[in-house]
């Protein structure tokens, strides 16, 4: 059950699942920005162009904190620029190095306002503590709307066991700690900006969380811009208990995949991301959101024919019709091909042989497999569990589903319901199927599943 579970919510979106939200930060000191930055737009994740120290992977966590509000900070302009092992900023003619970039670069944060830079442990100059300059900027276009810029500091023990190796051991004992530093004295709460370090066997891993208030550009309000369908096969329409899938402009802010976090009194939740969605006035179970894609289960009812889709995040809501009919029946695929497990080894069947995670995968079933296709949408169950549940167990569909290879019927051995939206179809290859591709079709109550998805068998 928990593969197939793992097949479903892979197909249903393959985003990167986003933290809960957390408490407010304490707000990061602007410091100044220093002498030595070059706004050379260097998009790149690896700054370290070839310069020898101690590696030094550097994680930046940004919320932002407008209007009592506090949230990921995503799609901002993040630059850092630090001094190499021997003191010096690249790209500068008073340091001698003009046309070279090295440990300087910048990165666009991510939805959870991430960003994570491969650099080098910093070295030192006269008079200054061991530091690393950072710029935050929003953008509205190419204009930029707000800029935050400070310094960032090291554990003094921590530079000490750094500065005993190569080559930081050439230069002699540097000058200046935090407590004597004139930029870290400038303010009372520079120690939130000082980096959590944890060493490797690389060299070390630093994370800051910063705290800062800058605009954004405005959320332009949601906008559904295609048909509703489901989210295995693309089939328009909907129907009770089915994955389905919403696309248009503006849906949600950011992309936000459902987590264990979000459940509510063993229910998928209702809102994500600050993005809800209402079925026929309904309430939804909402499982992934991003700008231009909405995932979700659709609620119970035993309504049929044309009926409204709702939309709702912060910025307004838009609305569509659709035809809710009690079965739509889609089978879960990749590249076309079914996404089955063979139960008697636990092996994914995937058209392709490509691998699936820590499963083992093939390309073909053979015939004589017993395999199980997974799918939603094929219609209520006996014993039907609360809608949105989070369950156990397996609740055979109330009516028959049958299953074609081809265009020929293949033994059924078992059809339910094993997940929330989650159908399980069990099913044996006859023993005298060519080799090769075949079209899988399933039906439910007089629906047939869109003829796209495909089985590769062996000989």
């Amino acid at each position: 059950m928990a593969l197939g579970g793992g097949i479903a919510a892979a197909a249903l979106a393959s985003s990167p699942i986003e933290a809960a939200a957390t408490a407010c930060l304490s707000p990061n000191p602007a410091l100044e920005e220093g002498p030595f930055f070059v706004d050379e737009k260097l998009l790149r994740s690896d700054i370290r162009s070839g310069q020898p120290g101690t590696p030094l992977t550097l994680t930046i966590n940004i919320q932002n904190q407008k209007s009592g509000v506090c949230a990921p900070l995503a799609g901002a302009y993040v630059d850092i620029w630090e001094a190499n092992w021997d003191g010096k900023y690249s790209d500068k003619e008073s340091e001698g190095t003009a046309g070279q970039n090295y440990l300087r670069g910048y990165q666009i944060s991510d939805d959870n306002g991430q960003v994570t830079f491969t650099s080098l442990y910093p070295g030192w100059y006269a008079g200054r503590a061991v530091h690393i300059h950072l710029r935050v900027r929003t953008y509205s276009g190419s204009t930029v709307l707000d800029s935050f810029e400070t310094q960032t500091f090291f554990d003094d023990s921590v530079t000490d066991t750094v500065f005993a190796d190569a080559p930081y051991n050439t230069r002699g004992s540097r000058d200046t700690l935090n407590a004597n530093d004139r930029v870290y004295a400038s303010s009372t709460s520079s120690s939130l900006n000082v980096w959590s370090l944890k060493k490797t066997s690389a060299g070390y891993e630093g994370t800051l969380n910063l705290g800062v208030s800058l605009k954004t550009p405005p959320v332009a309000g949601p906008v559904i811009t295609d048909d509703i369908k489901n989210a295995a096969n693309g089939a328009i329409g909907v129907s009770p208990g089915t994955w389905t899938s919403i696309y248009g402009i503006h849906l949600a802010a950011s992309t936000r995949l459902f987590s264990n976090s979000d459940i509510v009194n063993g229910a998928l939740p209702t809102s994500l991301g600050g993005v809800s969605v209402k079925v026929n006035g309904k309430a939804a179970f909402v499982f992934y959101v991003s700008p231009t894609q909405i995932n979700i289960l659709s609620p119970s009812d035993t309504s049929l024919g044309s009926v409204g889709v709702t939309v709702t995040n912060s910025s307004g809501e838009s609305a569509l019709l659709a035809k809710l009919q009690p079965a739509l029946p889609g089978l879960f695929t990749l590249s076309n091909y079914v996404r089955a497990v063979r139960p008697s080894d636990s092996v994914i069947v995937n058209g392709t042989g490509a691998p699936e995670g820590e499963y083992n995968s093939v390309a073909a079933a053979r015939p004589g497999d017993d395999i199980e296709l997974f799918g939603t949408g094929f219609g209520p169950v006996v014993n039907q569990p609360a809608a949105g549940s989070i369950f156990n167990g397996a609740f055979e569909t109330v009516n028959k589903v049958t299953v074609t290879l081809d265009g020929i019927s293949v033994p059924v051995l078992f059809a339910g319901l094993v997940g929330a939206g989650l159908y399980q179809i069990n099913i044996t290859v006859p023993s005298g199927l060519s080799a090769g591709d075949h079209v899988v079709v399933a039906s439910v109550a007089g629906v047939q599943s869109l003829p796209t998805a495909l089985l590769k068998t062996a000989s």
